[in-house]
């Protein structure tokens, strides 16, 4: 996937999780992931990898609670 993807995902997943649970277990700033889901030019605040890993996470998480 490509960070747009992932910008994507987490603004639809937003109104239903509390993102900043996942970010804090992936030691992501929670000011880095706001200003990352600001636009592409904001790409730079958090890497490809860590963004894999909250996606991951988070995925896992709800197949748990379903």
């Amino acid at each position: 996937m490509k960070k747009s993807d992932y910008r994507d995902f987490f603004a639809d997943v937003k109104p239903f999780l509390k993102i900043n649970y996942f970010l804090k277990k992936e030691g992501i700033s929670s000011g880095a992931f706001s200003l990352f889901m600001r636009g592409e030019e904001h790409d730079y605040c958090i890497s490809l990898d860590r963004l894999e890993r909250v996606y991951a996470d988070v995925v896992q998480t709800l197949e748990n609670i379903a």
